[in-house]
């Protein structure tokens, strides 16, 4: 359960030193690499992917349950789109809306 002001407190976890102090944030932030040597484009519990050649930095969530939220923060941009629904919708379309959100502000 969460709410808006939730997400903006979020949004201070990827300030340096404000929540987390900035090795932390940095060790949250890098890539992981598995068993088998791959790496992967996940933190610590945090997607690490770009958008528009722009780093994101985000975590979408829902399950069935009758709501979708996206998080996306773009560090370079110093934007974060945030979004909340209050129905399931198709898997992918609600980080399909917080793109075309940054979209609209990158250009």
């Amino acid at each position: 359960i969460s709410n808006i002001d939730d997400f903006a407190r979020m949004y201070e976890a990827f300030i340096p030193g404000v929540v987390l102090k900035k090795e932390t944030l940095s060790e949250m932030c890098t890539p992981t690499q598995l068993k088998d040597g791959r790496v992967i484009d996940y933190g610590l519990g945090i997607g690490l992917t770009s958008f528009q050649n722009t780093k994101r930095i985000g975590h979408n969530g829902g399950g069935g349950l009758g709501f979708a939220c996206a998080f996306a923060y773009f560090p370079d941009k110093d934007l974060t789109v945030v979004i909340l629904c209050n129905a399931d919708q198709p898997r992918g379309f609600i980080g399909e809306l917080a793109n075309d959100i940054a979209a609209f502000y990158f250009n």
